[in-house]
């Protein structure tokens, strides 16, 4: 039952290269059991694609085709894999106490907030196919799966932020892997991004021409809300991904780095789709078009592997996200109805990201064995400083907690089984980014482009708060199956 493997120098008879050996570890799907903190480990970004153990920029495995093109190269043979993961953060807000003369929190404040507690569903998958068509050279795969999944719940009292909603992205991509020498092999994809943003806020029509206090902000007769959903099926983001495996005595090492060329030509992603404005007061929402804009970030991932003791790998792995390219939306609302209605054609709306930057270490075992178990421990600094939280960009510093368990159930089929703990540090946002205030300055100095106030307009900041108290824990079960043809 000991599946065939690269040759490659100095491997261990009994591990010609941890990844090497794989008998394709299956990872996979679901999620879900406790109330969670953070499962993604950044907004937007699926934080364990394909699972959370057995995978990486270093691990033979059809997920390669998302980690790490070259480490396909490590298969021999036919390998299929089909997994999901379901993801349940248990999120809980408590707005701070506003003053509806301009919003921004008071202690004496005659606006108050329940506590929100909101239980996300996130759903992703993986699907692919690697072989090596009998060649000693080359190996070419095909996949199909999530990168990008975020879903939020509804809730009235964070509505100016978010009242539902979610973005998904789905990737065709192609693979081939090149073993130039036995001891390096490298690797290249290209993949179509095909995207879905549904966006759901509501806007505070009484901000837009106040000039002093009181503005009586967040009142509900001034609410004109938006439904803004681009379809998935449209113009595909084209993208590329390229890596290298490289083999230095007992150390095995990859290198790898997607949407590249999409951050180096400063690509911005534009979906069409349909939007539904309410208007302020009006129970019947009005149709027309919308253009949604956005970037997507460059990832570089760099991972080592070596044997350290018995039948245990030593895993090691980190990731750079260029998430600050996704500073803010642009969303473009048009179409008769809308214009008729004074309903502002555009909207910037503010995300304030930082690059996130993530080290993990693991102890997994070879895959030549039935029952095959793996840990492993992530640290992430988060993508979102605390002043700009909120419900829809929710993250901070985090650990992720993961085990898994590969069964093989025979010489072609195996499941895995596995699952995530996310704990993120909790955020007591003081001072938000968001400020109403900001917005009646605005108006007060006849919109002044040179002044900070009209600055926090422009970039989407002068809307209502978000400061106050988040906090969200995040499960996530992962499962999966793998058939290998040897």
């Amino acid at each position: 039952m000991e599946p065939r493997a690269r040759a490659l120098p100095q491997a261990r008879a009994a591990d010609t290269l941890t990844c090497v050996r794989l008998r394709q570890v299956p990872t996979v799907l679901g999620a879900v059991l406790l109330p969670a903190a953070l499962a993604h480990a950044t907004p937007f970004l699926t934080p364990h694609l394909g699972g959370p153990v057995f995978v990486g920029p270093v691990d033979a495995h059809v997920t390669s085709l998302y980690w790490n093109p070259a480490a396909a190269g490590l298969l021999q043979g036919t390998h299929y894999y089909l997994s999901g993961t379901a993801r349940l953060d248990w999120t809980q807000v408590e707005r701070s106490t506003i003053s509806s003369d301009n919003g921004e929190p008071a202690g004496g404040g005659n606006v108050s907030f329940g506590t929100q507690t909101l239980t996300p569903l996130t759903v992703d998958n993986f699907v692919g196919v690697i072989s090596d068509l009998s060649s000693s050279e080359v190996t070419v795969g095909v996949a199909l799966y999530s990168p990008y999944s975020e879903n939020l719940s509804s809730s009235d009292a964070l509505a100016y932020h978010a009242s539902g909603g979610l973005f998904y992205g789905e990737t065709v991509g192609i693979g081939l892997a090149y073993r130039v020498e036995p001891w390096l092999i490298i690797g290249v994809s290209g993949n179509l991004l095909f995207s879905k943003y549904h966006l759901q806020f509501t806007r505070d029509k009484a901000l837009d021409g106040c000039v002093a206090a009181p503005c009586n902000v967040e009142a509900a007769a001034s609410a004109e809300k938006y439904d803004l959903d681009a379809p998935l099926i449209e113009f595909p983001t084209i993208d590329a991904s390229f890596g290298f495996i490289l083999r230095i005595s007992d150390w095995t090492f990859g290198f790898s780095t997607a949407n590249f060329l999409g951050a180096i030509a400063g690509t911005t992603a534009s979906l069409v789709g349909d939007a539904r404005v309410t208007p302020a007061g009006s129970s019947s929402p009005l149709s027309g078009k919308t253009t949604i804009g956005f970037k997507l970030p460059v990832t570089v991932d760099l991972g080592a592997k070596r044997h350290v003791f018995g039948d245990w790998d030593l895993v090691l792995g980190a990731r750079w996200t260029h998430l600050a390219t996704q500073n803010k939306l642009d969303l473009r609302v048009y179409g008769q109805a809308l214009t008729a209605a004074t309903i502002p054609d555009w909207i910037v709306r503010y995300r304030g990201l930082n690059d996130v930057y993530w080290a993990e270490v693991g102890l997994e075992e070879a895959p030549a064995t039935k029952y095959r178990w793996g840990v492993r421990a992530r640290f992430s600094t988060g993508g979102v400083p605390e002043e700009a939280v909120a419900i829809d960009q929710l993250d901070a510093p985090s650990v992720d907690l993961s085990g898994g368990l590969e069964w093989r159930l025979g010489e072609r089929l195996g499941l895995t089984f596995a699952y995530t703990l996310s704990l993120l540090v909790p955020r007591d946002v003081t001072s938000s980014d968001f400020s109403p205030s900001a917005r009646i300055a605005c108006n007060a100095s006849q919109y002044d482009i040179t002044t900070a106030a009209c600055a926090a307009v422009r970039d989407g900041r002068a809307i209502p708060t978000a400061a106050g108290k988040y906090l969200r824990i995040g499960n996530q079960l992962t499962l999966g199956v793998a058939i290998d043809l040897w």
